[in-house]
Order: C-alpha cells, then sequence, then structure tokens
C-alpha cells in the first residue's frame, strides 16, 4: 500500500535499488511505482528507473512484487521508459497479477496468480487525492481499475485480504480490486428526498 513516486538515482534504480544476497528477500504488495528516474545526470551509467535489481558480488536473493503497477519511470531524465531492469542471476517473481509499463531489460517469473501483464491506459500525476499522503490516481480506461487476481483479491503479507487502499479508502475488499496503491473509489451512495432530488 504505497507509492514510490519521482525519486531519482545517479545510478541505477530511480525507485528501488535491491542488491541481490543469499538470504535476502524482498516482497512488494499493493503498491505504485512510478514516475522514478535512473542515471538522471545522463551519462550514460545507469538502469532501472523503477526498479533495479543487481546481482550482488554473493549470489542472488528474492524480489517479489504482488497486485503491484510498476510503469511510468524512466532513465537517463529523457522519455526513454525504463520501468524494470534485472542483472544476470536475479528474477523478479511475480505473484497473484502485476502490470508493467514495459520489461526491457527485465526477467520476470510468474509463481502464482494471473501472472503479470503491461499496463495499458493513463496515470494521474502524483497529487492530494485524498488521505494523509500523495498517490498516483487511477484514470478511467486503465486495466490497473478491478485488475487484480481474481481467485486471490489484493491481501497483505499474511495473506489477509485488506480492505483499503493507501488513502484508507474502501474498496480493495473486493475478488476485483485495483492494482497497486490507488483503487477507484466505489459508487457513491445517492439518498433521495420525497420530491426525488439528490440529498
Amino acid at each position: 500500500d504505497s507509492t514510490l513516486a519521482g525519486n531519482e538515482a545517479l545510478v541505477d534504480g530511480g525507485g528501488i535499488y535491491a542488491l541481490g544476497s543469499p538470504g535476502v528477500v524482498t516482497n512488494i504488495y499493493n503498491s505504485t511505482i512510478a514516475y522514478n528516474d535512473a542515471d538522471m545526470d545522463r551519462d550514460g551509467a545507469g538502469s532501472g528507473g523503477g526498479v533495479h535489481l543487481g546481482a550482488g558480488s554473493s549470489g542472488s536473493g528474492s524480489f517479489a512484487i504482488r497486485n503491484t503497477l510498476i510503469t511510468g519511470n524512466t532513465v537517463g531524465n529523457t522519455p526513454i521508459y525504463d520501468d524494470c531492469f534485472v542483472e544476470s542471476g536475479s528474477v523478479l517473481y511475480s505473484y497473484g497479477r502485476n502490470l508493467l509499463g514495459t520489461s526491457d531489460g527485465c526477467v520476470i517469473a510468474n509463481v502464482s496468480g494471473a501472472g503479470w501483464d503491461y499496463f495499458s491506459g493513463n496515470l494521474g500525476g502524483l497529487a492530494d487525492n485524498g488521505g494523509p499522503t500523495q498517490t498516483v490516481a487511477l484514470l478511467a480506461g486503465d486495466n490497473a481499475i478491478d485488475g487484480a487476481d481474481p481467485t486471490f483479491g489484493c491481501v497483505d503479507d499474511q495473506d489477509s485480504t485488506i480492505t483499503s487502499d493507501q488513502r484508507g479508502f474502501p474498496g480493495k475488499g473486493s475478488s476485483h480490486c485495483g492494482i497497486g496503491a490507488y483503487d477507484v473509489d466505489p459508487e457513491p451512495i445517492v439518498s433521495q428526498g420525497f420530491d426525488g432530488l439528490p440529498r
């Protein structure tokens, strides 16, 4: 239930840089990784605007995502999209259902659930969409809306169903909840008076 957006790295991993080491496990649940940039000084030494998984000097660790959206990340402070880069010996493990803008340079292994796919649509900018922290909104037509795994839905690290998004807004409890940290608001309930006008 976290948003990582607007971060920059001089070299690798604008959003997340994970150095592979035996026994080190990183799990990302119900999160949005967008609008981050690697190699911001444009010297050609950097990759993985969203996520960069390093092989490490002593072997690879484990990096897994579940119900997570990784899109709109760049490299070289340009509109060249670079959502994920995996060094030799490392793997990005996918559980449930995840969406990426591009998979160039990324090694992804589907472990369980509906598998990963490409994000289609447009995102809002990092903004105050309600709640205590800023988020990146899903917009109409995005395949992340109600796009989570239809069997597992949205769960936490204990496999318990979560019922709200990062903002604390309800909607995550359904089996077709949204992918990422932001979930589209459920239909508002409109009450009507005796004259038939909304109240």
